[in-house]
Formats: structure tokens, C-alpha cells, sequence
């Protein structure tokens, strides 16, 4: 995990701590910027989008195991912001919709997984192919070819 990285998941920490206090009423915002629903789920399919992209790009340059831990950075982070910014509506627009985080993440999720379906699949090379030669197994040019009458070799 790069300093990047670590930088993104203690800001999604602390975006998601903030949020999470004024969920519970510990820390009441100042509620007054009326954003609204079309622009909160805009703004969802764009974060989206955005972390499917780099997640699959980075997933391609690390292993296995820290992949999964970018997910998680990249899939559960960036939704913090929605729900601070969902967070910062008056009351009344809060009240009125409440589910509107839950749709937001499903916008996010739904977004962030269309770049990640459509990446392509790792190839791991064939199990016993070593092409040192430059050719492929039929043409006589790859290694291990002993010169039998189909490999262009006379005898």
C-alpha cells in the first residue's frame, strides 16, 4: 500500500467517524445545504466510476492479497463523502427521504463495479510452456523440439 493509499483510508476514516457521530447526535453539523437528490446520486455514480477505475488499475500493479485490502479502501471509502454530504441537508430534507444514503451507496456500488466486471482477467502463463526459442510448438523454432517430420527439420 502506497502513502496514497494510507492518506485515503485515515481521510475515509475520519469522513466516516464525522459521520457516524452525526448520525448518533453527538456531533450535529451545520445542516443547511440543500443538495439535491439528483445531485447526491450524480455525484454517488461519479465517485463510483472514478474508484472502480483506480481500484482496477491498481489491483493490476499489487498481489492478491493487498488487492483485496484496496478494495476495501476503494469501495468502502469514497461513500463517506455521500453520507457527510447527505449529512449537511436540513432537517426537513432528511426527514422527508430517508433512505437516500442507502440508494446513494447502491449508485456508488452499482457504478464502481461496472469498470471492475469489465476489467480484463489476469493471464497466468500455461502450465509447462517456456518459449524461449520465439516461436510456437508447431513451427520447429521453440525449445524442446526434438526434429520430428512435422517440424521442418530434416532428418
Amino acid at each position: 500500500m502506497t502513502a496514497f493509499e494510507r492518506s485515503l483510508l485515515g481521510l475515509f476514516s475520519a469522513l466516516w467517524i464525522v459521520a457516524l457521530l452525526e448520525l448518533f447526535g453527538l456531533l450535529p453539523l451545520a445542516a443547511g445545504w440543500p443538495l439535491s437528490l439528483y445531485g447526491l446520486y450524480g455525484f454517488g455514480a461519479f465517485l463510483g466510476w472514478v474508484a472502480g477505475n483506480v481500484w482496477v488499475h491498481r489491483r493490476r500493479r499489487v498481489g492478491r492479497r493487498l488487492g483485496r485490502w484496496l478494495l476495501m479502501v476503494y469501495f468502502f471509502g469514497p461513500p463517506s463523502i455521500l453520507y457527510l454530504l447527505r449529512a449537511l441537508a436540513p432537517a426537513a430534507y432528511r426527514g422527508a427521504a430517508p433512505l437516500v444514503p442507502l440508494y446513494a451507496f447502491a449508485v456508488y456500488a452499482i457504478f464502481f463495479l461496472v469498470p471492475v466486471s469489465f476489467a480484463p482477467k489476469p493471464r497466468r502463463p500455461l502450465e509447462g510452456w517456456r518459449d524461449e526459442g520465439g516461436g510456437s510448438p508447431g513451427d520447429g523454432n521453440s525449445v524442446g523440439n526434438k526434429g520430428g517430420p512435422e517440424s521442418g527439420s530434416e532428418s
